[in-house]
């Protein structure tokens, strides 16, 4: 699955977004954005109006030990070879919330979607999640499995995700569905193809396109990350550890050099004279994938 930026509401028409913010009741951020006798300000790498990116800038957080950690471009980082045939897995461990569009608690759906290469054939992978969180605070998770045993190819993995605003009252049954332990553990996947993959990737799917077309929810960011084994200057690469996605709406200028992960807070937090990182963000850690002690 390839999700469509285009369908984000950062691509919308000005007039289209303070549409949507009124039909949900955010009358406040509606009034903000509408001009007065003149053409709306303008926004920067999304510290004005976050949920409005369609850009994402990707960073590893560098465990070098200590209580702030160093985040770098992916392009910095050193493949880890011996990945290739073995087996991995992927956790959500943060989803930090700048604002999203809405008042009060936001509600918004994570989908993420991968592929598994297993006994010669691709499995398709979707896996959704509910996360709820005010603005300026980060979603109650930690460490939330996507993908358990995720085999890594030759050429790395891909792993793409996308959230969505849920505002319409009558998908709180939706939202209930997911929260059940079958859709809260992750997809626990093997060396060979399981043939309950890939009905649950529809099931999930389709629960979240159908919560998607409701009049109050929106899809707010998509994101792409494919992690390789090449050694190319533009190409992100594949290792364990923390990988960042930050929501913005440019990407030109950025420097993570002037923010750092914070260990205690759980956050990324400016250095010096930095701002504030003022974005919606995501971190998801990868590891080798054991049971019982061994790594598979």
């Amino acid at each position: 699955m390839s999700f469509n930026a285009d369908e984000s509401l950062g691509a919308e028409s000005l007039q289209a977004v303070v549409d949507y913010l009124r039909l949900i009741g955010d009358e406040r951020r509606a009034d903000e954005l509408t001009p007065h006798g003149g053409a709306p300000q303008g926004w920067g790498f999304g510290s004005d109006r976050p949920f409005l990116g369609t850009n994402a800038i990707f960073g590893f957080i560098d465990q070098t030990g200590g209580d702030r950690l160093p985040i770098v471009p992916l392009a910095e980082i050193v493949a880890d070879e011996t990945l290739k045939g073995n087996t991995i897995k992927v956790t959500l461990d943060r989803f930090f919330v700048q604002e999203f569009p809405g008042r009060g608690e936001h509600r918004v759906l994570c989908e993420f979607s991968g592929k598994n290469q297993v006994a010669g054939e691709t499995e398709a992978l979707t896996f959704t999640a509910t996360c709820r969180a005010r603005d300026g605070q980060s979603a109650g998770v930690n460490g939330l499995p996507i993908f358990l045993g995720l085999t890594v190819g030759d050429n790395g993995v891909s792993f793409e995700g996308r959230t969505v605003n849920v505002s319409s009252s009558s998908d709180d049954h939706i939202l209930e569905v997911l929260d059940t332990d079958t859709f809260k553990q992750g997809l626990s996947l093997l060396h060979l193809a399981q043939p309950a993959i890939k009905p649950f990737t529809k099931l999930a799917e389709g629960v979240v396109r159908m919560a998607a077309k409701r009049s109050g929810n929106w899809q707010v960011h998509t994101f792409s990350l494919g992690l390789d084994f090449d050694g190319s200057p533009t190409s992100a690469r594949l290792r364990c550890g923390s990988f960042v996605v930050a929501q913005a709406t440019k990407t030109a200028g950025w420097d993570w050099s002037n923010y750092v992960w914070d260990t205690h807070a759980g956050e990324i937090v400016p250095v010096g004279a930095a701002q504030p990182i003022g974005m919606n963000y995501m971190v998801f850690g990868v590891s080798r994938y054991t049971i019982g002690g061994d790594a598979r």
